[in-house]
C-alpha cells in the first residue's frame, strides 16, 4: 500500500487537472502544483511509487509461483484495495479522459467526433485534452462514443465527475479482464492465481488502465469474453463480444479470426474456416456499423482509424529505427527522417500482416487464444506507434495458453519494468507524450531505482533469474495437460510455442 499511497501523493501534484480548475481555492493544492519544490516532490512520489509497485508485484509473484501462499481471492482483495486507493486521484501519463469528456460533448452538439476534433467545442482548451489531438477525429468504436455521449449527458457541469465515471468505466474493465483471465487459465490448464497476478496484478495495469483512465481495459475485457464463450461453443455470445470489443476500440478486430478459429478448432478446414470467417466480419461489420448508426456517426470510425499514427513513439520498433537512420543521415547533411520513417512504418505493418495471416493459416499445434496472442504480439511489435499499455492487448491471451519456458517469464518481466520506466519518465504536469529534455533525470532515476531494487532483493532475482518459478504458468498434472490439449487447433499434439 506505500507504493500506491506514493502515487496518489504524487498524482495531486503532477496528475492531469484541466485548467478550468482554480488550485489557488486550495493551499495546499496551490503549494504542490503551482511551486517548483512541490512539483518536484511529486514527481519523485510517483518515480518511487512506480518503482515500489514494481516491487511489490515481484514479491507477490514469488509467493504466488514458488511459495503458493496468495490465493484468488486475495489477489482479487488486494486488486480492489489498489484501485479504491487510486480511483480519486488525478489522472497520471494521459489526458485522454478529458479528451473522452470532450467528445462526448461534440455529441451533445450534434457533431460527429469522426469529423470534428475536440477543437470545434467552444472552451475545449479549459477541458483539458491534449492540443494535440485538437483537431484529430476519435479513433474510438461506437460503443465508446455511446458511453461519452452518457457519461457528458449526466455530467455537463463537472469534469470531476465525469472522470470518475470514466475511471468506473476502466474499473469494470478490468473486472473482465479480472474474471475473463481467471476461466481461459483455468480453460488451459493454467493456475488461476498465477495467471492473475502476471496480468491483473501488473504495473501496467494499475498505472495506465486505471491511473491513466485508458478504455483498453474494457476491450481487452470484452475481447477475452469473446474467447470464452467461443471456446464453450456459444458463438451468438462471442460474435456480440467481439462487436462489443470493436465498439470499443477496432484494432480488437485482429481478434476475430482466431475467435472463429475457436469455433472451428476440431474441424479447421480451411473451407469451412474461409466461410466463418466471411460470416463472422459480416456479422460484426454489421453490428459496429448498427452501434454508428445509433450514434449517428455510421461508419465513421473505418476512416479515423490512422489517427493515432500521427504521433512517434520510441517506443516502437520502426520508429525508433527511422530515428537512428535520420540522426546518421544527418551527420553527412541528408534529411530522411521522413522518408524512412513512411517506409519502415509501411514495411513493419507489411510484416505483422504476414505473420498475422501466417497464425491463420497454419493454426495447427497450438489452441487459438495462443494464436491471437502471438498475433497482438507480431502487431505490437511492428506496429507505427507503441505506447507502454499496448502489451496489455497481448499479455492476457499469451499467460493464459501458457508459459512453456523460463525466459517467456523473464521478457514478459523485463518488458513490464521497461515500460514502467518509460511511464514514469514523462510524470510532470506539463510534458506531453515525448520526452523532452528536463524528463532524462526522471528516466535516470526511475531506472536506477527498479535496477537497485532488481539487483538487491533476493526475490526478484529469484524470479526474474530463476528457472523454477514459471510451472505455474503451465500444465501440470496429467489433467491440466488433457484439457490444454483440448484447446489445441486440430487436435495436434500440444507445443511450446
Amino acid at each position: 500500500m506505500l507504493a500506491v499511497g506514493l502515487i496518489a501523493f504524487g498524482a495531486v501534484a503532477v496528475g492531469w487537472l484541466p485548467p478550468l480548475y482554480n488550485v489557488r481555492v486550495n493551499p495546499i493544492l496551490e503549494a504542490l502544483r503551482l511551486t517548483d519544490q512541490g512539483q518536484f516532490l511529486g514527481r519523485v512520489a510517483v518515480i518511487m511509487g512506480g518503482a515500489l509497485l514494481v516491487h511489490s508485484w515481484l514479491v507477490l509473484g514469488l509467493a504466488v509461483l514458488r511459495d503458493h501462499r496468495v490465493s484468488l481471492r486475495q489477489l482479487w482483495s488486494l486488486l480492489a484495495l489498489w484501485c479504491a486507493a487510486l480511483f480519486f486521484i488525478p489522472p497520471l501519463f494521459s489526458r485522454d479522459v478529458y479528451s473522452y469528456i470532450a467528445q462526448g460533448r461534440l455529441l451533445i452538439r450534434g457533431l460527429n467526433p469522426y469529423e470534428f476534433g475536440v477543437g470545434a467545442l467552444p472552451g475545449w482548451f479549459q477541458l483539458g485534452p491534449d492540443p494535440m489531438w485538437a483537431e484529430s477525429p476519435t479513433p474510438y468504436g461506437p460503443l465508446f462514443l455511446a458511453i461519452e455521449h452518457a457519461v457528458a449527458a449526466v455530467t455537463t457541469l463537472s469534469p470531476t465527475l465525469a472522470v470518475l465515471l470514466f475511471k468506473l468505466v476502466c474499473v469494470v474493465g478490468i473486472a473482465l479482464m479480472a474474471s475473463g483471465t481467471a476461466r481461459l487459465a483455468r480453460m488451459h490448464g493454467i493456475d488461476v492465481a498465477a495467471a492473475t497476478w502476471l496480468v491483473v496484478l501488473n504495473p501496467l495495469v494499475i498505472l495506465h488502465l486505471l491511473v491513466g483512465v485508458h478504455n483498453d481495459s474494457l476491450m481487452i475485457g470484452l475481447m477475452l469474453w469473446a474467447f470464452i464463450f467461443a471456446l464453450d461453443s456459444r458463438r451468438t455470445l462471442a460474435i456480440i463480444s467481439v462487436i462489443a470489443a470493436v465498439g470499443i476500440k477496432p484494432i480488437a478486430l485482429v481478434a476475430l479470426p482466431f475467435v472463429v478459429l475457436a469455433f472451428r478448432r476440431c474441424d479447421p478446414r480451411m473451407l469451412t474456416l474461409g466461410r466463418d470467417w466471411i460470416l463472422g466480419g459480416a456479422s460484426v461489420f454489421f453490428g459496429v456499423w448498427a452501434l454508428g448508426t445509433a450514434q449517428g456517426v455510421g461508419l465513421g470510425w473505418v476512416g479515423a482509424l490512422t489517427t493515432p499514427g500521427s504521433v512517434a513513439t520510441l517506443l516502437s520498433p520502426p520508429t525508433a529505427l527511422a530515428e537512428i537512420v535520420g540522426l546518421t543521415t544527418n551527420l553527412f547533411g541528408i534529411d530522411s527522417y521522413a522518408s524512412a520513417l513512411s517506409v519502415l512504418r509501411t514495411v513493419g505493418l507489411i510484416a505483422a500482416a504476414l505473420l498475422i495471416a501466417r497464425l491463420l493459416l497454419s493454426p495447427g499445434g497450438r489452441s487459438a487464444v495462443r494464436g491471437a496472442g502471438l498475433a497482438f504480439t507480431a502487431l505490437i511489435a511492428l506496429s507505427p506507434v507503441v505506447q507502454p499499455w499496448y502489451l496489455l492487448w497481448a499479455l492476457p491471451l499469451i499467460a493464459v495458453s501458457g508459459l512453456a519456458r523460463p525466459w517467456h517469464l523473464r521478457v514478459i518481466v523485463a518488458g513490464t519494468a521497461m515500460f514502467v520506466m518509460y511511464s514514469l519518465a514523462e510524470v510532470n504536469v506539463v510534458t506531453d507524450s515525448t520526452i523532452n529534455g528536463s524528463d532524462y533525470l526522471s528516466v535516470a532515476l526511475s531506472a536506477l531505482i527498479v535496477l537497485v531494487i532488481a539487483v538487491a532483493s533476493p526475490s526478484e532475482r529469484a524470479l526474474a533469474w530463476g528457472t523454477q518459478f514459471a510451472h505455474g504458468l503451465q500444465p501440470q498434472t496429467e489433467e491440466e495437460i488433457a484439457l490444454a490439449h483440448s484447446r489445441i487447433v486440430q487436435g495436434t499434439t500440444y507445443v511450446r510455442s
